[in-house]
């Protein structure tokens, strides 16, 4: 893979990585991780999406992995916005967009507030996040929303217990062990994040572009429920890809490669039917 930095409208650099397509290129997709992690985590997803003729470029977002700005946190949710329309914009043409989880909720943000110049054919989020599986402690939960204005940006705990992510255990190790991957979040990113949801929500019946939802079911992360409740009144063409018993990281999960493939396969109907 070809890495590259770009930078988003303020300056901000960002690491990316491209993937080239075997063969004929089929479509371009745009691949944004989730919180705290990196696009570092996802060469087997790149790679699959290569061998099936699809060329990727992946993003880490202001905060994480190798890109510049203070670690897991942002003032404003619009720069995520910003940083992945850098990266859309730079790929050019029609493209797919791919977001896991912090990542799903990212990709429909910025969709929703638009992206010009570029045409979107479809947008593709594993669990995203639309709300949370769990709830946060009370006084940790008011005390992020108070510090949010205090001290944006003091780093706490993120509550995720790693062994939600994957059934399969050296996943989980491999993620606690990664040095790019971080257990903290500010208190601004949290009261950022709910307003983003919020706004997402709110605007569900007014997406255009395809949707696939991939969603492990036992999901202890992000909310599978709320997911499907933003499912039912999206206003565009959609999907659902329920994968029974699968928790949070559904590409790192025992069943990977059946998750991969029924994506590919949905991106093959939509390349095929254009």
């Amino acid at each position: 893979m070809i890495s590259k930095t770009l930078h988003s409208s303020d300056g901000t650099a960002l690491h990316t990585v491209h993937g080239p397509a075997v063969g004929e290129t089929k479509a371009h997709v745009v691949l944004c991780h989730g919180a705290n992690e990196h696009v570092g985590r996802y060469g087997h997803v790149i790679e699959s999406l290569n061998q099936a003729g699809f060329a990727v470029t992946g993003l880490d977002l202001r905060g994480h992995g190798k890109s510049g700005g203070k670690r897991c946190h942002v003032l404003r949710w619009e720069h995520y916005s910003e940083d992945i329309r850098v990266v859309i914009q730079s790929v050019g043409g029609p493209v797919f967009v791919l977001g896991h989880s912090m990542g799903g909720l990212v990709v429909l943000e910025a969709i929703r507030s638009g992206i010009n110049g570029t045409e979107i054919k479809g947008v593709m989020t594993s669990n995203p996040l639309l709300g949370l599986a769990f709830t946060p402690p009370r006084v940790k939960e008011a005390f992020a929303k108070l510090l949010s204005t205090v001290v944006p940006g003091l780093l706490m705990g993120n509550e995720v217990n790693p062994n939600h992510l994957s059934h399969d255990q050296a996943m989980n190790e491999a993620y606690m062990a990664d040095p790019l991957v971080s257990k903290k979040l500010s208190p601004r990113w949290y009261t950022e994040m709910l307003s983003a949801v919020q706004r997402v929500h709110d605007a569900a019946g007014n997406f255009e572009t395809p949707l696939l939802l991939m969603q492990g079911t036992a999901d202890p992360v992000t909310s599978a429920p709320i997911a499907s409740e933003f499912f039912q009144r999206y206003g565009g063409p959609k999907t659902l890809q329920a994968h029974e018993g699968l928790y949070h990281e559904v590409f790192n999960e025992i069943e990977r490669e059946k998750v991969i493939a029924d994506m590919i396969g949905w991106l093959n109907d939509q390349t095929d039917s254009q």
